[in-house]
């Protein structure tokens, strides 16, 4: 009797970002859309958790300063690399593994990166209407679309099985490059 039971629920990203404008205008600062659109989509629907975000990110001037310091892969290059592994290109997806290992960068996100465009993918591959599903820009949209477009089901299915794979192999890899590599080969040559 002396207990409550509290359903906390993912706020919509609409929601998440209007909450952010309300604090930078408090605070008296600024931040551009692509920006706001980022912090709310790593946010994933928690309040919380995007104001933590957001108070790393308040005092910088630009999209890219925004991508560099939460660590975040431009949603440009992940759309690319998958249009790389549709056209079977491999060598486009290992000089970006390179880069990324060269630079310290974290190979588990580029994987868990790709797996979440991924889904995204088969959401626009499948669904009657994905913009009512997925909160979008026209411009990822259109870019989902057409990477969409390259994949049939089958091979958006295997894709996926393969990047939650490497995800949770990375963490206790011993060669995080040459498994990052891998994963590549199989997104590229299914066969």
């Amino acid at each position: 009797s002396r207990c409550q039971r509290f359903d906390f629920l993912r706020l919509p990203k609409k929601t998440l970002i209007g909450q952010f404008r309300r604090v930078l205008e408090k605070e008296g600062k600024t931040l551009d859309e692509n920006s706001l659109d980022l912090v709310a989509e790593l946010a994933d629907g928690s309040s919380r958790d995007g104001l933590s975000i957001l108070d790393k990110v308040i005092d910088l001037e630009s999209f890219e300063q925004v991508e560099r310091v939460l660590g975040v892969i431009p949603k440009k290059r992940i759309f690319d690399l998958l249009i790389a592994a549709a056209d079977q290109d491999t060598d486009t997806l290992y000089r970006a593994v390179e880069e990324m290992y060269n630079a310290s960068a974290d190979l588990g996100r580029l994987c868990t990166n790709l797996m979440d465009t991924m889904k995204d993918v088969m959401v626009f591959r499948s669904a009657k209407d994905p913009r009512a599903i997925l909160e979008k820009s026209d411009a990822d949209a259109a870019a989902l679309k057409q990477i969409a477009d390259r994949y049939p089901t089958e091979r958006i299915i295997y894709s996926l099985n393969i990047l939650q794979e490497t995800v949770a192999l990375l963490p206790r890899s011993l060669d995080k490059r040459a498994d990052t590599e891998v994963c590549m080969l199989r997104l590229s040559r299914p066969d």
